[in-house]
């Protein structure tokens, strides 16, 4: 799960690339990969990258609570998918299972990048209650976890 996979006509950073690289490795070893992210836009794309599936979602038009319409979207787009070809793994950011089921047929993984709670330590800044709540609930529906860094694990 993320919004960051790339896109040829748009910029990108290093969790997209991260996430690109280790997809397309995947597939090279015949395991099935699909990516699911909200898109910048409020169109519903998909397409394939190097054997990659992605789905970019429409992002909610609504005015407060977007999180709300999102998370449903793809909640909505895991169930799609897991019922035509069973998800063995999700894997995502500190903030992805907020909102997602704890109970699920499939394992969860975090992948810690650095969230909230890192920059807001490393840069010694107050935490935010609604990302700080966020990234809390999130672990908690986590099976495991997985660091970038010892620095970046040891720190959030």
């Amino acid at each position: 799960m993320t919004n960051e996979y790339p896109k040829n006509d748009e910029s990108h950073g290093g969790i997209g690339t991260f996430v690109q690289n280790l997809a397309r490795n995947l597939t090279k070893k015949d395991i099935s990969v699909s990516v699911v992210g909200i898109s910048n836009n409020h169109l519903d794309e998909t397409e394939i990258d190097e054997g990659v599936a992605i789905y970019r979602l429409p992002k909610s038009k609504a005015k407060f609570a977007k999180f709300i319409f999102n998370s449903n979207r793809i909640k909505d787009k895991l169930i799609e998918i897991n019922s035509r070809e069973p998800i063995d793994v999700l894997e995502g950011s500190e903030l992805s299972f907020a909102f997602l089921p704890k109970r699920t047929s499939y394992k969860k993984v975090i992948r810690m990048h650095g969230g909230h709670h890192f920059f807001s330590v490393t840069l010694e800044k107050k935490t935010t209650f609604w990302r700080s709540y966020q990234e809390i609930t999130s672990f908690k529906k986590a099976d495991a976890l997985i660091a970038v860094s010892n620095y970046v694990g040891q720190k959030t």
